[in-house]
């Protein structure tokens, strides 16, 4: 009950904002050129809210692949005091609740799994001069530093649910164009790939479906306590990851972006965004998610 209630307060709030941004621009009597706005403000701060669908699949817990819908929010800061290098901070959340199609089939209401995540990025990128640019009005190439964390519950059964926990802290390549459609409006196309990652995975004893794996091997990783932190601490459990290059992890991100300005200091803002990372713990873990986010530029 709890995630529907704060999926509903961030939908209404996300009508209030949009409801207040659309009148603004109704009585906003001059018109500004992107560029020029660009070139006077340093810094923007953007808000988005949206809707996204999860797919995911642990065979530690089980073969079936799992779906569901979330309320995702998404925060960035961007600094471009120099033009031909670009600073930004981002943060993103999201919680959802999934089951599969052969629980939704014959109603097992009591096989699900519930499950939050977020995320936290800082990316530099200098502005280039490729051979393709005539087709793009900026290009950066870069480097981003990604910090991401994902805690999900498996309801096996009505009496017994189970924990996992990842956590990828990734270097990744990053590669951002932006095609100016008109004076007001632009285009933006965002990637991340990871190269470079310390990988930390834990569960708890998935007790009741041993024969999914090999349960000698899932001991080596978790035990009979929450989330397979065992009473250690949390510094002791973190080093207990593995650093994964290219052949071992993939980690991946692309954002599709239109921005219209609305004022000289307000834009609008329409995202597609996907995410999906895939690593072996002991067995195979996947996790893909596409949202689509709506949201506002400040520029400061």
């Amino acid at each position: 009950m709890n995630i529907f209630f704060y999926r509903n307060i961030r939908l209404h709030l996300s009508v209030v904002i949009f409801n207040w941004m659309f009148f603004y621009s109704i009585f906003s009597n001059k018109i500004y050129s992107q560029e020029k706005i660009e070139n006077k403000y340093k810094y923007s701060l953007k808000f988005a809210v949206g809707f996204g669908k999860y797919k995911l699949r642990d065979k530690v817990f089980s073969p079936l692949r799992y779906g569901g819908t979330s309320v995702p929010i998404s925060l960035q800061f961007k600094s471009n005091r120099n033009k031909k290098l670009i600073h930004n901070i981002s943060f993103f959340y999201d919680n959802f609740e999934a089951s599969s199609s052969i629980t939704r089939k014959y109603d097992w209401s009591a096989n699900y799994v519930n499950a939050f995540s977020g995320e936290l990025n800082y990316t530099i990128a200098k502005k280039m001069k490729p051979s393709f640019a005539k087709w793009f009005s900026n290009v950066y190439v870069g480097l981003g530093w990604k910090n991401f964390f994902s805690l999900k519950q498996y309801q096996i059964t009505k009496n017994n649910s189970q924990g996992s926990v990842d956590f990828i802290s990734s270097l990744n390549f990053c590669l951002n164009m932006e095609k100016k459609l008109n004076r007001r409006s632009f285009l933006l196309f965002n990637v991340r790939y990871a190269f470079f990652a310390y990988v930390w995975g834990r569960v708890r004893h998935p007790l009741d479906i041993p024969n999914l794996i090999d349960v000698d091997e899932v001991n080596n990783f978790s035990n009979d306590n929450d989330i397979g932190l065992g009473g250690i601490s949390v510094g002791d459990a973190l080093r207990t990851g593995d650093f994964l290059t290219l052949n071992r992890l993939i980690q991946l991100e692309t954002q599709l972006e239109y921005k219209y300005s609305f004022s000289k200091r307000i834009d609008f803002v329409a995202t597609y965004h996907f995410r999906f990372y895939q690593y072996k713990k002991f067995s195979l873990t996947s996790v893909g998610n596409s949202n689509l986010l709506t949201g506002i530029i400040f520029k400061l």
